[in-house]
C-alpha cells in the first residue's frame, strides 16, 4: 500500500492543493524510488513517529525529526540520503533517529549540543591562548598602517613580556590596575593609556571565540568596583604660525649651507611635508615609481587610510622633486629629528613633522578650501558624515585648492618664485 498511498499524495500537490505528508513504512527502494517533483515535499516514517525524508526539487534527499521539544517545534537533521543504511545495522537511519528522538525528549537539541560543544570548544581555546599569542593574533588580524602595527608589536614586546606565558582569560582587574600604575610611573602617561587600550581591543578580538567575560579594563568604567581613572593626556598642537613661516623656511635654507648634501635632503623634505600636508612617513617612503611626471601627480600607497592617495605636482613641489633626481628614493631620510631640532633653534619655531600638516591644514582654512576638499587633500576619511560622503571632488578642484594653499603658505614664507596664478591652473 505505500506507493499507492504516496503516489495518491504526489497527485494532490501536483493539483496545486495542499496536503499532509502522509506516514507509510519506508523501506530502501522505496525511498530511492520517490520521484522529483518541481516542489519539496516530505514522506514520515510510520514506524518511527516524527522521521521524515524529505526530497528537494534539486534531487537531493535527506532524514529529518520534527518533534516537540519544551512546547515548541524542533527540527534536526539525521543524514543525507546514502550517508549510512536505511535499516540494516546499528549505523542505520532508524537507529541514529531514534537515539536522536531520545535524546529532545529529554529536551537536548542538536542546537543545543552545538552549544555545548562550542562552548566546551571556547574553553579548551581560552587555555590554551596565551597573552603574547593573543597579541599576536589580534597583530596580524588585520591589515594596518607599518607605524601603527609596530606600535602594536612594542606594547607587546616591551610593556607585557611579564604575561606572556599566561594565559589571557588569567589577567584580572588588579593586574591590569598594576600594569598601568607601573607604566605611568616607569614610561609616562600617554604610553600607559595606550597599552592599556591596547590590551582591551585584544581581549574584545578575543571574547566571542574564546567566550571570554568582561573585560578586565572595566576597571576604568562606571561599572568597575574600584574606578580608576585614565591619565590625562595634553596634546600639543602647535603650527607654524604666519608670521613663523620666513624664519621657519630660511631656516631650512640654511641646512644647505651648513650641512651639505645631508642637508639639502632635510631641507627637501621639510618643505615637501609643508607644501602638502602628508604625513611624515607618507613622504619619506615615497619612491620614483609612484610619480607619474606626464600626469603630474603621484600616489601614496602606504598610508593610514589603506587607500591609494594621489596628490597634483605643483610648481613648487616639481622645483623640489628636481632636486632630488638621482637619488635612490626621492626623500631617503633615515632621521630627520636633529635638523628639525637645528632649525627649531636657528627659527625660534618649536615643531615636529605633525606640526607642519597642523600648519597646512590650519591655513587651508584661511584661504577658504572647503572641509570636504581638505580632507581629500590629507586623505583623511569622511565616513563619520553619511553626506560627506556622498560628495565626489574634481581633480581640477583639488589642485586648484592646494595651489590655493602652497600660494598662501609661500608668500608668507617670502617665497615668490612658485607662486602659480589659479587661472593658468584651471586652463591647465
Amino acid at each position: 500500500m505505500s506507493p499507492k498511498i504516496i503516489n495518491q499524495y504526489l497527485a494532490v500537490k501536483d493539483s496545486g492543493q495542499s496536503q499532509n505528508a502522509p506516514k507509510v513504512k519506508l523501506t530502501e527502494a522505496i525511498i530511492k524510488s520517490l520521484p522529483i517533483k518541481p516542489y519539496d515535499y516530505q514522506i514520515g516514517e510510520s514506524t518511527v513517529p516524527s522521521l521524515f525524508v524529505r526530497v528537494r526539487t534539486s534531487g537531493s534527499k535527506s532524514f529529518y525529526i520534527v518533534r516537540k521539544v519544551d512546547g515548541r517545534m524542533s527540527r534536526a537533521k539525521v543524514c543525507t540520503y546514502g550517508e549510512r543504511p536505511y535499516t540494516q545495522g546499528k549505523e542505520s537511519v532508524l537507529v541514529k533517529a531514534r537515539a536522536m528522538i531520545a535524546k529532545m525528549d529529554a529536551g537536548v537539541t542538536p542546537t543545543k549540543e552545538k552549544a555545548v560543544r562550542r562552548v566546551k570548544a571556547a574553553q579548551e581555546a581560552s587555555l590554551a591562548t596565551t597573552v603574547k599569542d593573543a597579541c599576536t593574533n589580534y597583530i596580524n588580524g588585520k591589515t594596518r598602517a607599518l607605524n601603527t602595527t609596530k606600535g602594536y608589536e612594542r606594547f607587546r614586546d616591551n610593556h607585557l613580556t611579564n604575561w606572556h606565558s599566561r594565559q589571557l582569560s588569567s589577567v584580572t582587574e588588579d593586574d591590569i590596575a598594576d600594569l598601568f600604575d607601573d607604566i605611568s610611573e616607569k614610561v609616562g602617561p600617554v604610553a600607559a593609556n595606550n597599552v592599556v587600550r591596547f590590551f582591551r581591543a585584544v581581549w574584545k578580538f578575543h571574547r566571542r571565540k574564546l567566550n571570554l567575560g568582561d573585560c578586565p579594563t572595566i576597571i576604568f568604567t562606571a561599572e568597575g568596583d574600584s574606578v580608576k581613572q585614565w591619565n590625562t593626556e595634553d596634546r600639543v598642537k602647535r603650527y607654524v604660525a604666519e608670521q613663523e613661516l620666513t624664519p621657519w623656511w630660511d631656516a631650512t635654507e640654511r641646512l644647505r649651507r651648513d650641512y651639505g648634501g645631508d642637508g639639502d635632503l632635510a631641507a627637501d623634505y621639510l618643505q615637501f611635508v609643508l607644501l602638502t600636508g602628508l604625513r611624515r612617513r607618507e613622504v619619506s617612503n615615497l619612491k620614483w615609481e609612484d610619480i607619474n611626471t606626464r600626469r603630474k601627480s603621484f600616489v601614496i600607497t602606504d598610508n593610514k587610510s589603506n587607500r591609494e592617495h594621489i596628490v597634483s605636482i605643483t610648481p613648487a613641489l616639481e622645483d623640489i622633486l628636481q632636486r632630488r633626481r638621482g637619488e635612490s628614493r626621492p626623500f631617503n631620510i633615515v632621521d630627520p629629528k636633529k635638523f628639525i631640532t637645528q632649525v627649531a633653534k636657528w627659527s625660534g619655531v618649536p615643531f615636529s613633522t605633525h606640526d607642519l600638516r597642523r600648519t597646512f591644514l590650519s591655513h587651508a582654512t584661511t584661504v577658504g578650501v572647503p572641509m570636504p576638499v581638505l580632507k581629500e587633500l590629507v586623505n583623511h576619511s569622511r565616513k563619520i558624515d553619511v553626506t560627506d560622503g556622498y560628495i565626489q571632488i574634481a581633480d581640477r578642484v583639488k589642485r586648484e585648492s592646494l595651489v590655493m594653499i602652497q600660494n598662501y603658505l609661500l608668500k608668507q614664507a617670502g617665497q615668490t618664485k612658485n607662486i602659480v596664478s589659479l587661472k593658468v591652473v584651471s586652463n591647465g
